[in-house]
């Protein structure tokens, strides 16, 4: 986590440059949930994306500001938080929720950021964009689990409600249990498959251990005011 704020950082990972990101989104989307009780989440999708842009201009500075800004830019994750706004205004969108205009203009901007910052810039900006336009045609298309047989649907919605379990897993755990394989004598195919099922069961353990019983913790505090007035109301109801 603090290997970003290093104005030259070696990562002991390269995925590492993830972390600030989501630490920096999830801590805006959660703050914003707790002072807006949900509503405004357009908003929050507009402010991840425009922040960044606006930050842009501070580039002119001297190299001695521009240094100390770099490492902030990096070390927060800023310059990679559009993309999570960019998420929430494709979910947003799919549920008829945000006008499709608006939509375009947070895509652009974000693939337009996202591009600026890479080697290959063309490239890496097409990619995204078309990646970004196949999510939102899969957004507004009928329901996929209504047109495939349960034998097909049940595992890959199983799969889909453990994947963040498993993206927070998979590369290092890989890299570290690829390298005993290795060790060990076993062949790639082996490796891939060992790899693959351990990555997966890993990632259901966080998720059935960490993240729903912390999920559901967080919610009962969050609605624990409402449950107390829809108990009120009737008491109040009988007095009147």
């Amino acid at each position: 986590m603090t290997q970003g704020w290093h104005p030259h950082p070696v990562y002991l990972d390269n995925a590492h440059w993830t972390l600030p990101v989501q630490v920096t989104a999830f801590v805006a989307a959660a703050v914003w949930w707790f002072r807006r009780g949900g509503a405004g989440v357009r908003g929050l999708a507009l402010g991840l994306v425009v922040a960044p842009v606006t930050v842009l201009p501070l580039r002119l500075l001297p190299d001695s500001l521009t240094g100390i800004l770099a490492v902030f830019y990096t070390g927060t994750g800023l310059g990679r938080v559009a993309l999570f706004g960019l998420g929430i205004a494709l979910w947003l969108w799919g549920r008829g929720r945000l006008p499709g205009s608006t939509l375009t203009v947070l895509a652009a901007l974000a693939v337009g950021q996202y591009a600026y910052t890479v080697d290959r810039k063309i490239e890496s900006g097409l990619a995204l964009a078309v990646m970004v336009g196949a999510i939102a045609l899969a957004a507004r298309c009928p329901r996929w689990d209504e047109r495939v047989p349960d034998a097909v649907r049940r595992p890959i919605t199983w799969l889909a409600g453990i994947s963040y379990g498993v993206y927070l897993l998979h590369q290092q755990l890989g890299f570290i249990l690829a390298r005993v394989l290795v060790d060990n004598g076993i062949s790639g195919t082996g490796r891939l498959v060992v790899v693959m099922l351990a990555a997966v069961a890993a990632g259901w353990a966080l998720t059935v251990l960490v993240e729903r019983p912390a999920h559901r913790l967080l919610t009962q505090v969050r609605d624990r005011p409402s449950r107390r007035l829809s108990v009120a109301a009737p008491s109040m109801g009988k007095v009147g």
